[in-house]
């Protein structure tokens, strides 16, 4: 220690406080003694000690304030991906709701709905951020199944709606669309059978019938018991519009989806054939008893055709659709209910054949020409195409996915695709087995019993029909039905005869 140091003295090289200054008076220094008021003062260097307690003052310093950033940044952390995050995750999916109403939600940072709710269930914690982003994915998913495509622009409205509501009073949009009206067969029967059982031998059938459509393009509406009502339009909107404008003709689009169409449902035909969920039904008790048979098959029966259509919304606040309205669906479903008349499973409108490819029209055949009778006595007259289909069932590839090309063992799948949909129509196993049996044979000498039975030459007619039912194999529909007609008829056809008959349609006006 170093005393008596000079508080004034310029030489001195420590600053003040590091000195420690300590006075005292010695007890024999009492009042009026020798040594009265004398004081003992000292002044030690504390240097050192002063750098320690600096140096832990920083270091505390320090400590606090990683503990206080440390713990800033858990707590923002905590309110980001607790608060913030789902906050901002559920305005995004509105958002994009309303913008793009078929949006999908694996696009929401690569989380699929199911994946929300099991991280909702796993969630202990009970937030309820948590809750409501599950629920809203929820909400929108239901409302994308729910309406469709057809129905996006209703959820678009009521999503981007200020005050929440829903307005019906406006304009629907004219399109020009595939309509196909796709049936399940004897499904009043299997309804009797299965009682309660019905509903998921229904979805089953559903199942196939919408993953096809939706693989090539098309897009599932309304379901009417035993019948799916598809469609298929342009995904550009200015090739929609062209279509409307100039013809459907004139959109490369509007052909593809025609191409889509017919290969959607060789595919659903085929698919359900060979379906094995579907294929137990053929062993099952209730249906062999009511049946009384034993091969029992699932079929569907399809009618396609092309024309315009309105499609909007219909409804009030307390129920809304969204629907087509044309009377092009009228002709759809007749086509579907003429299969039964036919004996064939797809029917195809002469407009809709017009817009498909070469190939694809190769394998159609031209069975009749009608004018489809309704109830109030109204005619619309139509040619009619069937797209042959034999009795058998081909089996896929073990890896297969339900409504994919199923190509030949020497081409790969994807060889197929980047050749385009007329190579589906050549080499697409199910379209191949769907018409093996149907020879050339078969097409020259239906052609010449058609041309008989349009031109008038009846009595030939059924003699060239007759033919025509033994050269196939179990059959033809087609030339049946034409002679069960020609039967009810005289030997002639009546005067006027220009090749089309009508065809009554009663169940439906």
């Amino acid at each position: 220690a170093r005393a008596s140091a000079s508080d004034d003295d310029p030489e001195c090289p420590w600053r003040e406080s590091e000195f420690l200054d300590i006075s005292m008076t010695p007890a024999v220094c009492t009042d009026q003694g020798p040594c009265d008021h004398l004081t003992v003062s000292a002044r030690f260097l504390i240097r050192e000690q002063t750098e320690v307690e600096a140096m832990m003052s920083m270091l505390t310093t320090t400590l606090i304030v990683f503990m206080l950033g440390a713990g800033a940044m858990l707590i923002s952390r905590d309110t980001q991906n607790l608060v913030i995050a789902p906050v901002e995750k559920m305005v995004n999916i509105v958002k994009k709701l309303a913008d793009e109403s078929m949006w999908r939600f694996e696009d929401v940072g690569g989380e699929t709905v199911s994946n929300s709710e099991e991280e909702a269930a796993k969630d202990d914690s009970g937030l309820a951020t948590t809750t409501l982003e599950s629920t809203i994915m929820k909400i929108g998913s239901l409302l994308q199944v729910g309406f469709g495509e057809a129905g996006a622009q209703i959820i678009g409205q009521c999503m981007s709606a200020e005050e929440g509501g829903l307005d019906l009073m406006v304009k629907g949009k004219k399109v020009i669309a595939v309509m196909a009206i796709c049936d399940i067969k004897q499904f009043d029967e299997i309804t009797l059978c299965l009682q309660e059982e019905v509903m998921v031998f229904c979805n089953k059938v559903a199942k196939i019938v919408h993953t096809c459509t939706h693989m090539w393009k098309g897009t599932a509406h309304r379901n009417f018991g035993d019948s799916f009502l598809l469609t298929w339009v342009p995904p550009d909107n200015i090739e929609a519009v062209k279509a409307v404008a100039l013809g459907p003709s004139s959109s490369d689009q509007m052909r593809r989806c025609c191409d889509y169409a017919l290969f959607t449902f060789v595919k659903c035909l085929a698919e359900v054939r060979r379906a094995k969920d579907l294929g137990v039904y053929a062993s099952n008790p209730k249906i062999m008893r009511d049946f009384k048979r034993s091969d029992y098959r699932v079929e569907i029966c399809v009618g396609l055709h092309l024309g315009w259509t309105i499609e909007g919304a219909i409804g009030s606040d307390l129920k809304v659709d969204a629907s087509f309205v044309s009377p092009h669906l009228r002709t759809s479903a007749r086509l579907m209910r003429a299969t039964g008349t036919y004996g064939v499973p797809l029917l195809l409108s002469g407009a809709f054949l017009d817009l498909l490819c070469p190939k694809a029209r190769e394998r159609c055949r031209k069975i009749d020409t009608v004018r489809f009778v309704a109830q109030d006595g109204t005619t619309e007259p139509d040619t009619i195409f069937a797209f042959d289909f034999n009795d058998s069932s081909h089996a896929a590839p073990p890896e297969h996915v339900v409504g994919e090309v199923v190509a030949p063992v020497e081409m790969p799948k994807e060889a197929i695709l980047d050749k385009g949909v007329e190579m589906m129509f050549v080499m697409d196993q199910d379209v191949v087995h769907a018409q093996e049996g149907i020879t050339q044979e078969f097409h020259v000498a239906w052609r010449a019993a058609f041309q008989d039975y349009s031109l008038g030459r009846w009595e030939r007619a059924r003699t060239t029909l007759a033919d025509v039912d033994h050269i196939r194999p179990g059959g033809d529909g087609p030339a049946r039905a034409l002679l069960a007609f020609l039967d009810g008829q005289g030997p002639k056809p009546p005067p006027g005869w220009s090749g089309c008959r009508d065809l009554v349609d009663m169940k439906y006006p």
